[in-house]
């Protein structure tokens, strides 16, 4: 069985919000400019996880994408640099998980979502993805129940 990887991609709400993403459910990730955000996207495989991240006002993760995909080269791209691939949505969360709260609980402070807020994809080490399902309230179908509810409070 493949092991999953989660990852972390930011949109700005004015760009494409996670209601376009609830409209289209399937949609490509692209856009990315990058250089080291287009490696993380070139290393998404088919069925890896993707937390959404709303960039900006209130930022926060609000849900959860999965790659459909594997990545090809954008043709698009202008500077010929930048990779896509599809994802779908899984899951919009109960409860947002905001930035401030991932700051202020300071157990991801050299994570590179705190120390670098302009890389719009990177990946998630898997204390961050605990943590975000633990207050999401979410949990995914291999379990991380009880670890969470003692692990976070």
């Amino acid at each position: 069985m493949k092991e999953i990887k989660y990852f972390l991609a930011k949109s700005e709400p004015n760009s494409y919000s996670f209601e376009d993403l609830e409209c289209d459910i399937v949609t490509w990730w692209d856009g990315v400019r990058n250089y080291q955000a287009i490696l993380v996207i070139k290393s998404w495989k088919i069925g890896d996880r993707i937390f959404f991240y709303r960039s900006v006002q209130n930022p926060a993760i609000i849900g959860m994408m999965e790659v459909v995909t594997s990545p090809i080269f954008d043709v698009n791209d202008e500077r010929k640099i930048s990779w896509k691939a599809q994802v779908k949505l899984i899951t919009k969360f109960e409860q947002e998980v905001p930035l401030q709260l991932i700051k202020e609980s300071q157990k991801f402070n050299s994570y590179i979502l705190v120390r670098n807020s302009r890389l719009s994809t990177m990946a998630c080490p898997q204390d961050f993805v605990d943590f975000v399902f633990y207050h999401a309230n979410y949990k995914e179908e291999m379990g991380h129940t009880k670890k969470l509810k003692t692990q976070f409070k």
